[in-house]
């Protein structure tokens, strides 16, 4: 089975022309992660460490262009 058949489609609109353009990806992501910050004491060996809260989400993903123009698609996104 080739990667071709394991691509998923997907699209988006360009925020200057409102063209929808469409690409494959073959995985997609989400992670979120804990923020924390670390106080060292003076004149001490010991250390506070604090929960600063959840980090934004973000969506990593692989994008594949194929067809016909697939360098000016890419070029677009």
């Amino acid at each position: 089975m080739s990667y071709i058949n394991r691509l998923r489609p997907a699209s988006f609109i360009s925020p200057e022309s409102q063209e929808e353009h469409f690409f494959e990806v073959d995985s997609l992501e989400r992670s979120k992660n804990k923020k924390g910050s670390t106080n060292e004491i003076l004149d001490s060996n010991e250390s506070i460490s604090q929960d600063q809260g959840n980090t934004a989400w973000s969506f990593p993903i692989s994008a594949y262009f194929t067809g016909k123009d697939y360098d000016k698609k890419s070029d677009i996104f």
